[in-house]
């Protein structure tokens, strides 16, 4: 019984996402809506760090900076292709 709540959870998350994301327009409004939707699911403030040029979108909750130890560890990932801190 877990593991179909689980599953519908997870359908259902995946659905609305896909809902949101069809009317988002734009990169901006394409990256809140993703933030959005993986802070739901993590029950966690996030921030996403985009393209080469390291733009970040925070996300409402989130307190950021953009302090070297953390461009740290964006390089760090983007170069081993690997979560940080596992």
């Amino acid at each position: 019984a877990q593991n179909a709540r689980e599953r519908e959870r997870r359908t259902l998350a995946l659905y609305e996402l896909s809902r949101d994301l069809t009317d988002a327009r734009g990169p901006e409004n394409i990256a809140q809506v993703a933030l959005r939707h993986i802070e739901a699911l993590a029950q966690s403030p996030a921030a996403l760090w985009i393209g080469a040029e390291e733009v970040a979108v925070a996300g409402q909750n989130a307190e950021f900076s953009r302090d070297p130890k953390e461009l740290g560890v964006v390089s760090w990932v983007r170069e081993h292709g690997a979560l940080a801190g596992n």
